[in-house]
Protein backbone atom coordinates (compact mmCIF):
# COMPACT_ATOMS: atom_id res chain seq x y z
CA UNK A 1 0.00 0.00 0.00
CA UNK A 2 2.81 2.53 1.43
CA UNK A 3 4.37 1.96 -2.91
CA UNK A 4 1.18 2.62 -4.31
CA UNK A 5 0.62 5.81 -2.57
CA UNK A 6 3.86 6.89 -3.35
CA UNK A 7 3.37 6.20 -6.97
CA UNK A 8 -0.13 7.89 -6.69
CA UNK A 9 1.79 11.14 -4.98
CA UNK A 10 4.00 11.67 -7.75
CA UNK A 11 1.40 10.99 -10.42
CA UNK A 12 -0.76 13.94 -9.02
CA UNK A 13 1.76 15.87 -8.09
CA UNK A 14 3.33 15.55 -11.98
CA UNK A 15 -0.21 15.90 -13.33
CA UNK A 16 -0.26 19.35 -11.01
CA UNK A 17 2.93 20.26 -11.85
CA UNK A 18 2.31 20.23 -15.64
CA UNK A 19 -1.09 21.60 -15.31
CA UNK A 20 0.64 25.03 -13.57
CA UNK A 21 4.01 24.65 -15.75
CA UNK A 22 1.07 24.85 -18.93
CA UNK A 23 0.25 28.46 -18.42
CA UNK A 24 3.58 30.34 -17.56
CA UNK A 25 3.73 33.00 -19.78
CA UNK A 26 6.31 36.05 -19.71
CA UNK A 27 5.17 39.70 -18.89
CA UNK A 28 5.79 42.48 -21.08
CA UNK A 29 8.22 43.74 -18.67
CA UNK A 30 9.87 40.06 -19.10
CA UNK A 31 9.65 40.00 -22.64
CA UNK A 32 11.13 43.30 -23.07
CA UNK A 33 14.74 42.73 -20.67
CA UNK A 34 14.97 38.98 -21.90
CA UNK A 35 14.80 41.07 -25.45
CA UNK A 36 17.75 43.40 -23.98
CA UNK A 37 19.59 40.93 -22.92
CA UNK A 38 19.35 38.55 -26.30
CA UNK A 39 19.97 41.53 -28.58
CA UNK A 40 23.34 42.67 -25.88
CA UNK A 41 25.10 38.88 -26.68
CA UNK A 42 27.06 38.93 -30.15
CA UNK A 43 25.65 34.94 -30.32
CA UNK A 44 22.12 35.39 -29.78
CA UNK A 45 21.55 38.61 -31.34
CA UNK A 46 22.72 37.49 -34.96
CA UNK A 47 19.20 35.01 -34.75
CA UNK A 48 16.02 36.01 -36.63
CA UNK A 49 13.03 37.05 -34.62
CA UNK A 50 11.14 34.05 -35.43
CA UNK A 51 13.79 32.10 -33.58
CA UNK A 52 14.05 33.91 -30.97
CA UNK A 53 10.13 33.63 -30.23
CA UNK A 54 10.21 30.37 -30.64
CA UNK A 55 12.73 29.61 -27.95
CA UNK A 56 10.99 31.96 -25.81
CA UNK A 57 7.35 30.48 -26.35
CA UNK A 58 9.03 27.12 -24.85
CA UNK A 59 7.95 26.35 -21.18
CA UNK A 60 10.77 25.20 -19.77
CA UNK A 61 12.84 28.29 -21.09
CA UNK A 62 10.13 30.48 -19.47
CA UNK A 63 10.94 28.41 -16.62
CA UNK A 64 14.51 28.91 -16.74
CA UNK A 65 13.95 32.78 -17.38
CA UNK A 66 11.56 33.07 -14.07
CA UNK A 67 14.04 31.15 -12.06
CA UNK A 68 16.91 33.94 -12.63
CA UNK A 69 14.40 37.03 -13.33
CA UNK A 70 16.25 38.97 -10.65
CA UNK A 71 19.43 39.09 -12.44
CA UNK A 72 17.76 39.11 -15.77
CA UNK A 73 16.43 42.40 -14.75
CA UNK A 74 19.01 43.78 -13.32
CA UNK A 75 21.30 42.89 -16.35
CA UNK A 76 18.75 44.70 -18.44
CA UNK A 77 18.14 47.85 -16.29
CA UNK A 78 22.31 48.31 -16.39
CA UNK A 79 22.07 47.69 -20.06
CA UNK A 80 19.22 50.46 -20.50
CA UNK A 81 21.08 53.17 -18.11
CA UNK A 82 24.65 52.75 -19.76
CA UNK A 83 22.81 53.31 -23.07
CA UNK A 84 21.43 56.71 -21.92
CA UNK A 85 23.31 60.12 -23.33
CA UNK A 86 21.93 62.60 -20.87
CA UNK A 87 24.34 62.44 -17.50
CA UNK A 88 20.59 64.02 -16.08
CA UNK A 89 18.34 61.51 -16.79
CA UNK A 90 21.42 58.84 -16.23
CA UNK A 91 21.29 59.67 -12.47
CA UNK A 92 17.33 59.38 -11.76
CA UNK A 93 17.24 56.47 -13.52
CA UNK A 94 20.07 54.55 -11.57
CA UNK A 95 18.27 55.99 -8.40
CA UNK A 96 14.76 54.40 -9.47
CA UNK A 97 16.38 51.22 -10.15
CA UNK A 98 20.04 51.06 -7.97
CA UNK A 99 19.26 53.73 -5.60
CA UNK A 100 21.95 51.51 -3.05
CA UNK A 101 24.51 52.11 -6.01
CA UNK A 102 23.39 55.43 -8.05
CA UNK A 103 26.57 57.51 -5.29
CA UNK A 104 28.97 54.31 -6.68
CA UNK A 105 28.43 54.68 -10.63
CA UNK A 106 28.40 58.12 -10.20
CA UNK A 107 30.15 60.01 -7.00
CA UNK A 108 29.86 63.34 -6.23
CA UNK A 109 27.31 64.19 -9.25
CA UNK A 110 25.50 67.22 -9.48
CA UNK A 111 22.43 67.59 -11.67
CA UNK A 112 22.00 71.13 -11.22
CA UNK A 113 26.04 72.06 -12.80
CA UNK A 114 25.64 69.58 -15.34
CA UNK A 115 22.50 71.08 -16.57
CA UNK A 116 23.54 74.12 -16.43
CA UNK A 117 27.23 73.08 -18.05
CA UNK A 118 24.72 71.40 -20.79
CA UNK A 119 23.12 74.59 -21.54
CA UNK A 120 25.61 76.83 -21.69
CA UNK A 121 27.87 74.73 -24.09
CA UNK A 122 24.51 73.96 -26.37
CA UNK A 123 23.38 78.32 -26.15
CA UNK A 124 26.72 79.57 -27.26
CA UNK A 125 27.19 77.21 -29.83
CA UNK A 126 30.45 76.18 -27.90
CA UNK A 127 31.33 72.86 -30.77
CA UNK A 128 34.89 72.55 -30.80
CA UNK A 129 35.98 68.97 -30.78
CA UNK A 130 37.57 67.56 -27.68
CA UNK A 131 40.30 65.61 -30.02
CA UNK A 132 41.52 69.11 -31.25
CA UNK A 133 42.65 70.60 -27.51
CA UNK A 134 43.20 67.30 -26.03
CA UNK A 135 46.80 68.36 -23.87
CA UNK A 136 44.54 71.02 -22.82
CA UNK A 137 41.83 68.47 -21.69
CA UNK A 138 44.33 66.17 -20.13
CA UNK A 139 45.17 68.93 -18.22
CA UNK A 140 42.08 70.29 -16.92
CA UNK A 141 40.54 66.27 -16.16
CA UNK A 142 43.93 66.09 -14.25
CA UNK A 143 43.33 69.01 -12.30
CA UNK A 144 39.98 67.89 -11.43
CA UNK A 145 41.04 64.43 -10.70
CA UNK A 146 43.04 66.80 -7.80
CA UNK A 147 39.87 67.54 -5.86
CA UNK A 148 40.34 71.24 -7.36
CA UNK A 149 36.53 72.88 -8.52
CA UNK A 150 36.16 74.01 -12.18
CA UNK A 151 37.19 77.47 -11.21
CA UNK A 152 40.35 77.17 -9.83
CA UNK A 153 40.58 74.27 -12.03
CA UNK A 154 39.87 76.34 -14.95
CA UNK A 155 42.54 78.72 -13.03
CA UNK A 156 45.07 76.28 -13.18
CA UNK A 157 44.63 76.74 -17.14
CA UNK A 158 45.21 80.19 -17.48
CA UNK A 159 48.77 80.22 -15.15
CA UNK A 160 50.49 77.07 -16.29
CA UNK A 161 48.93 76.63 -20.38
CA UNK A 162 48.21 80.10 -21.69
CA UNK A 163 49.09 79.17 -25.32
CA UNK A 164 46.99 76.08 -25.26
CA UNK A 165 43.74 78.08 -23.71
CA UNK A 166 44.42 81.05 -26.30
CA UNK A 167 43.83 78.46 -29.14
CA UNK A 168 40.96 77.15 -27.75
CA UNK A 169 39.74 80.55 -27.06
CA UNK A 170 40.45 81.45 -30.47
CA UNK A 171 38.63 78.50 -32.05
CA UNK A 172 35.46 79.16 -29.81
CA UNK A 173 35.44 83.02 -32.19
CA UNK A 174 36.19 84.90 -28.90
CA UNK A 175 38.75 87.80 -30.17
CA UNK A 176 39.51 89.20 -26.34
CA UNK A 177 39.94 88.00 -23.10
CA UNK A 178 37.00 88.49 -21.39
CA UNK A 179 35.04 87.40 -18.30
CA UNK A 180 31.91 86.07 -19.92
CA UNK A 181 34.49 84.57 -22.26
CA UNK A 182 36.26 82.80 -19.66
CA UNK A 183 33.24 81.39 -17.85
CA UNK A 184 32.04 79.88 -21.19
CA UNK A 185 35.14 78.30 -21.99
CA UNK A 186 34.93 76.81 -18.73
CA UNK A 187 31.85 75.37 -19.37
CA UNK A 188 33.27 73.95 -22.32
CA UNK A 189 36.04 72.00 -20.52
CA UNK A 190 33.69 71.27 -17.66
CA UNK A 191 31.22 69.53 -20.15
CA UNK A 192 34.66 67.16 -21.44
CA UNK A 193 35.03 66.43 -17.55
CA UNK A 194 31.42 65.40 -17.36
CA UNK A 195 32.06 63.35 -20.67
CA UNK A 196 34.96 61.42 -18.66
CA UNK A 197 32.89 61.15 -15.96
CA UNK A 198 30.39 59.56 -17.99
CA UNK A 199 32.54 56.54 -19.34
CA UNK A 200 34.10 55.91 -16.18
CA UNK A 201 30.24 55.59 -14.89
CA UNK A 202 29.63 53.37 -17.93
CA UNK A 203 32.72 51.22 -16.99
CA UNK A 204 31.44 50.86 -12.62
CA UNK A 205 28.14 49.54 -14.82
CA UNK A 206 29.68 47.36 -16.55
CA UNK A 207 31.17 45.76 -13.41
CA UNK A 208 28.16 45.85 -11.68
CA UNK A 209 26.91 44.08 -15.01
CA UNK A 210 29.18 41.16 -15.18
CA UNK A 211 28.08 39.78 -12.12
CA UNK A 212 24.00 39.47 -13.61
CA UNK A 213 25.86 38.55 -16.69
CA UNK A 214 27.96 35.53 -15.37
CA UNK A 215 24.95 33.95 -13.39
CA UNK A 216 22.83 34.19 -16.61
CA UNK A 217 25.17 32.42 -18.69
CA UNK A 218 26.42 30.44 -16.52
CA UNK A 219 23.29 29.61 -14.96
CA UNK A 220 19.76 29.09 -15.76
CA UNK A 221 20.40 30.30 -19.86
CA UNK A 222 23.62 28.46 -20.26
CA UNK A 223 21.88 26.24 -22.60
CA UNK A 224 20.24 29.18 -24.43
CA UNK A 225 22.89 29.21 -27.31
CA UNK A 226 21.98 25.12 -28.27
CA UNK A 227 18.51 26.50 -27.76
CA UNK A 228 18.46 28.53 -30.96
CA UNK A 229 21.03 26.93 -32.60
CA UNK A 230 17.88 24.14 -32.43
CA UNK A 231 15.48 26.44 -33.27
CA UNK A 232 17.38 27.96 -35.83
CA UNK A 233 18.06 24.55 -37.62
CA UNK A 234 14.19 23.85 -37.56
CA UNK A 235 12.98 26.81 -39.78
CA UNK A 236 15.71 25.93 -42.12
CA UNK A 237 14.10 23.06 -42.70
CA UNK A 238 10.84 23.89 -42.79
CA UNK A 239 9.12 25.18 -46.19
CA UNK A 240 8.21 28.91 -46.77
CA UNK A 241 6.04 30.60 -48.70
CA UNK A 242 8.55 32.26 -51.18
CA UNK A 243 5.86 34.01 -53.40
CA UNK A 244 5.84 37.48 -53.71
CA UNK A 245 7.92 40.84 -54.65
CA UNK A 246 10.88 41.84 -53.01
CA UNK A 247 12.64 45.17 -53.17
CA UNK A 248 15.73 46.67 -52.17
CA UNK A 249 18.76 49.25 -53.16
CA UNK A 250 19.73 47.19 -56.27
CA UNK A 251 16.53 45.76 -57.16
CA UNK A 252 12.90 44.12 -56.81
CA UNK A 253 12.77 40.79 -57.70
CA UNK A 254 9.54 38.65 -58.32
CA UNK A 255 9.18 35.64 -56.88
CA UNK A 256 7.03 32.43 -58.37
CA UNK A 257 6.76 28.79 -57.76
CA UNK A 258 7.05 26.61 -60.57
CA UNK A 259 6.91 22.99 -60.34
CA UNK A 260 8.33 22.98 -57.08
CA UNK A 261 11.10 25.01 -58.18
CA UNK A 262 11.75 28.86 -56.98
CA UNK A 263 11.69 30.84 -60.09
CA UNK A 264 12.59 34.68 -59.82
CA UNK A 265 12.66 38.05 -62.56
CA UNK A 266 14.00 41.49 -62.43
CA UNK A 267 14.25 43.92 -64.61
CA UNK A 268 15.53 47.31 -64.90
CA UNK A 269 15.75 50.01 -67.81
CA UNK A 270 18.09 53.23 -67.57
CA UNK A 271 17.98 55.07 -71.13
CA UNK A 272 18.65 52.59 -73.72
CA UNK A 273 20.14 49.85 -71.87
CA UNK A 274 18.88 47.21 -69.65
CA UNK A 275 19.11 44.80 -67.32
CA UNK A 276 17.05 41.13 -67.07
CA UNK A 277 17.45 38.78 -65.06
CA UNK A 278 16.25 34.69 -64.47
CA UNK A 279 16.69 32.63 -61.47
CA UNK A 280 16.24 29.02 -61.88
CA UNK A 281 16.84 27.46 -57.77
CA UNK A 282 16.23 24.53 -55.93
CA UNK A 283 14.38 25.06 -52.47
CA UNK A 284 15.40 23.63 -49.04
CA UNK A 285 13.69 25.00 -46.14
CA UNK A 286 14.15 28.84 -46.25
CA UNK A 287 17.26 28.43 -48.79
CA UNK A 288 17.14 28.37 -52.24
CA UNK A 289 20.26 27.62 -54.58
CA UNK A 290 20.74 27.39 -58.02
CA UNK A 291 21.11 28.98 -61.82
CA UNK A 292 21.42 32.54 -62.09
CA UNK A 293 21.16 34.17 -65.58
CA UNK A 294 21.70 37.91 -66.13
CA UNK A 295 21.75 39.73 -69.72
CA UNK A 296 22.46 43.10 -70.31
CA UNK A 297 21.45 45.49 -73.24
CA UNK A 298 23.56 48.18 -74.06
CA UNK A 299 23.39 50.40 -77.33
CA UNK A 300 26.49 49.08 -78.79
CA UNK A 301 26.78 45.11 -77.28
CA UNK A 302 24.78 42.59 -75.61
CA UNK A 303 26.54 41.09 -72.14
CA UNK A 304 25.34 37.40 -70.87
CA UNK A 305 26.04 36.22 -67.60
CA UNK A 306 25.69 33.42 -65.75
CA UNK A 307 26.68 32.12 -61.97
CA UNK A 308 25.53 30.49 -59.28
CA UNK A 309 22.57 31.84 -56.59
CA UNK A 310 21.79 31.35 -53.28
CA UNK A 311 18.71 33.16 -51.65
CA UNK A 312 17.54 32.74 -47.99
CA UNK A 313 14.16 33.97 -46.55
CA UNK A 314 13.52 34.90 -42.69
CA UNK A 315 11.31 37.20 -41.16
CA UNK A 316 10.05 39.06 -44.63
CA UNK A 317 14.20 39.90 -45.63
CA UNK A 318 15.73 38.20 -48.80
CA UNK A 319 19.11 37.96 -48.62
CA UNK A 320 21.08 36.63 -51.56
CA UNK A 321 24.27 35.80 -52.88
CA UNK A 322 25.72 35.60 -56.59
CA UNK A 323 28.91 34.22 -57.86
CA UNK A 324 29.48 35.11 -60.90
CA UNK A 325 31.26 32.91 -64.21
CA UNK A 326 32.34 34.22 -66.98
CA UNK A 327 30.95 36.80 -69.37
CA UNK A 328 29.90 36.67 -72.95
CA UNK A 329 30.08 40.21 -74.63
CA UNK A 330 28.05 40.23 -78.50
CA UNK A 331 29.11 43.64 -80.31
CA UNK A 332 26.45 45.13 -82.39
CA UNK A 333 29.43 45.64 -84.82
CA UNK A 334 33.18 44.85 -85.42
CA UNK A 335 35.77 42.32 -86.48
CA UNK A 336 34.72 40.74 -83.12
CA UNK A 337 31.17 40.01 -82.84
CA UNK A 338 31.79 37.83 -79.97
CA UNK A 339 34.53 38.24 -76.53
CA UNK A 340 34.66 36.03 -73.50
CA UNK A 341 35.24 38.15 -70.38
CA UNK A 342 37.25 36.43 -67.39
CA UNK A 343 35.00 37.44 -64.59
CA UNK A 344 34.28 34.34 -62.77
CA UNK A 345 34.49 34.94 -59.08
CA UNK A 346 32.73 38.35 -58.73
CA UNK A 347 30.28 38.03 -55.71
CA UNK A 348 26.90 39.97 -55.46
CA UNK A 349 25.11 39.82 -52.62
CA UNK A 350 22.17 42.15 -50.81
CA UNK A 351 19.18 41.92 -48.87
CA UNK A 352 15.29 42.77 -50.20
CA UNK A 353 12.17 42.87 -48.42
CA UNK A 354 8.86 41.74 -49.26
CA UNK A 355 6.22 44.19 -50.80
CA UNK A 356 2.99 44.01 -48.68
Amino acid sequence: MKKIYVLTCFFLSAIFANSVYAQLKLSPEQQAAVQTYITASPVLSTYSADVRNKVLENQENIANIMNCWKQIKNYANWETIKKIESMDLMYSELGQKFPELRNNVMPGFSKLDYNAVVKSVKDYNLDMKAASHAELVKQYLKSRRDNLNKENAFGTMIILFPELLEKLRKLAGMQERTAKGDQLLNQWLEKTFYDKTREEAIKRMTDYQKDDKWFIDTGCLAHFPGEFQKAADEFANTPVNWLGTYTGPAMTLKVEMKGGFVFCTSYVAVGSSSETTQWNLTPIGNTAKGEWTCTNIYSDRTVNRTGEATIKLVDDKLTYDIFEGPWTVKWNEGIKPYQLLDTKGAHWFGTLTLVK
